[in-house]
């Protein structure tokens, strides 16, 4: 009777132990996660830091953690693996805790793709010493990244350098001076009628135009047109939603080192984010922030259409700017809306991506930028001056 006494006694001591186990394991357990910066450029890597603290005297004899993470990212030596959610991933590792004890882990997460990331739930199970009983709880660990779009020099995208150093002077499209006079060359095509030097022309034997020094007083703004007459066209040139941000990132960042005030309207959406579809004109740090970080929240998902943004900018903005019209293709409407900006007195740079077969209708006036997407490098972007 002793015996059975005792076997059940030590098997109320058990199930008390596992009940305890059970209720009060993840108690007191802090999970902090800390990245050593929170923006960067898509390509770049960042480094994390995962802190564990258990504050208890209750020991952990294992502890199994499946941190969600979003798509496009990788951990340097570690496998990710599918989870339930719409593009996430979880990480999962295994460890052990001791009463009291901190463990810090580090690892070095690269960003593939630009967006805003964020990171939130942590699933925790931990186990006893028997493996009969098992805790398990959520915690919510919220933090976030903004990944800039890539940004390359406007020389490697094929704009054609003006310095001596082979690199692009964004001042150089900014509107000429007719005070400072600085040489003569050929009359093209995009050149007014008005700027042929006659004198020249008739000393030369051929068409000339004065070629004028440029100031940096009107600012440059950059209309990005992400949406597309054709419903399915992110399905046929599936890079050429980010080409065109990066390209328009990558002008932005010129700008910006060289002072030159830059602002930006845009057909698509912005993701976690209430600001509206256009930008004015500032060359200080943090309004570079602000354009980089709306590039990096853009959605495939437009609330404007090219025509409606073109619109919009004529009723905000006068024509003193430099234009940057950044887009896949051109419509009718488009170049019908386009030219007439250009009489209006606009200064206008159409980028296109693909090709058009309709460029002869566009005013004389604005100045081609074709592209060429190499598909052996990776889909990077090449644009050369028509």
């Amino acid at each position: 009777m002793r015996t059975i006494l005792s076997v059940v006694l030590a098997l109320a001591v058990i199930y008390g132990l596992l009940k305890y186990f059970k209720e009060n394991a993840l108690l007191h357990l802090d999970y902090n996660r800390t990245f050593d910066k929170k923006r960067l450029y898509a390509g770049q890597s960042v480094t994390m830091k995962v802190e564990l603290l258990n504050h208890k005297i209750l020991p952990l004899p294992w502890l199994r953690m499946a941190a969600a993470y979003p798509a496009h990212l990788t951990i340097k030596n570690q496998k990710l693996e599918k989870a339930k959610g719409f593009s996430r991933y979880d990480h999962i590792s295994i460890t052990s805790l001791f009463s009291y004890q901190k463990l810090t882990k580090i690892y070095e997460l690269t960003c593939e793709k630009r967006g805003h990331y964020t990171f939130c739930d942590v699933d925790m199970r931990a186990g006893d010493w028997f493996g009969l009983e098992t805790a398990q709880s959520t915690f919510y660990v919220p933090n976030e990244l903004i990944v800039y779009p890539k940004v390359k020099p406007l020389s490697n995208l094929g704009f054609i350098p003006n310095k001596p150093d082979g690199s692009v002077s964004v001042k150089r499209w900014i509107m000429p001076d007719p005070i400072e006079k600085i040489g003569l060359r050929e009359y093209t095509q995009n050149d007014p009628f008005h700027s042929i030097d006659w004198k020249a022309t008739a000393r030369k034997g051929q068409m000339m135009v004065g070629q004028f020094d440029y100031k940096a007083d009107p600012a440059l703004m950059i209309l990005l047109n992400t949406a597309h007459f054709k419903i399915d066209w992110k399905y046929k040139c599936p890079t050429c939603f980010e080409d065109l941000i990066s390209v328009a990132a990558s002008m932005i960042e010129a700008a910006s080192q060289e002072k030159v005030p830059v602002g930006m309207t845009f057909t698509a959406a912005v993701q976690s984010a209430k600001t509206g579809q256009a930008i004015l004109p500032d060359n200080t740090h943090k309004h570079r922030v602000v354009l980089l970080e709306i590039l990096a929240k853009l959605s495939e998902y437009n609330k404007l259409s090219a025509l409606e943004m073109l619109m919009l900018y004529e009723r905000i903005y006068e024509s003193h700017h430099t234009v940057f019209f950044i887009t896949e293709t051109l419509t009718h409407d488009l170049i019908m809306r386009l030219n007439h900006m250009a009489d209006a007195g606009y200064n206008l740079n159409v980028v296109l991506l693909a090709q058009c077969d309709t460029l002869e209708m566009l005013n004389s006036r604005i100045r081609i930028h074709k592209p060429l997407i190499d598909s052996e490098e990776e889909g990077e972007i090449y644009v050369q001056m028509a």
